[in-house]
C-alpha cells in the first residue's frame, strides 16, 4: 500500500477492495497496516472493503479485470456493474 501511495495511485482510487489472507492468517495485522497507510495519506474517507474472497483464498470468486464495479457505503455492498464476459 505504501508503494501505491508513493506512486500516487491511492489518491486516484475511488475505493479499495482487498482479498483476505489465506487461512485468515494475520487478518487484523493486514487491516491495521492498511488503515495506517490511509491515515498517513489523509484518505480516511475512502471506501474500503477487506476480507473479500478473491485472490489467493479459498473459497474464491473472480472479479473480471476492467469491469466497472461499485462500493455502496450506505448498504455496505459491493456490486459488479457490467459483465466480465460477452458472447
Amino acid at each position: 500500500m505504501r508503494n501505491y501511495a508513493e506512486q500516487g495511485i491511492l489518491k486516484t482510487a475511488s475505493g479499495l477492495i482487498l482479498g483476505r489472507p489465506d487461512n485468515n492468517d494475520y487478518v487484523n495485522e493486514y487491516t491495521e497496516e492498511l488503515l495506517k497507510v490511509l491515515r498517513e495519506e489523509n484518505l480516511t474517507d475512502m471506501p474500503v472493503i477487506t476480507e473479500m474472497d478473491f485472490g489467493h483464498t479459498c473459497p474464491v470468486f473472480t472479479i473480471p479485470y476492467g469491469s466497472m464495479a461499485q462500493i455502496d457505503c450506505t448498504t455496505r455492498t459491493f456490486s459488479l456493474l457490467e459483465r466480465g464476459v460477452y458472447d
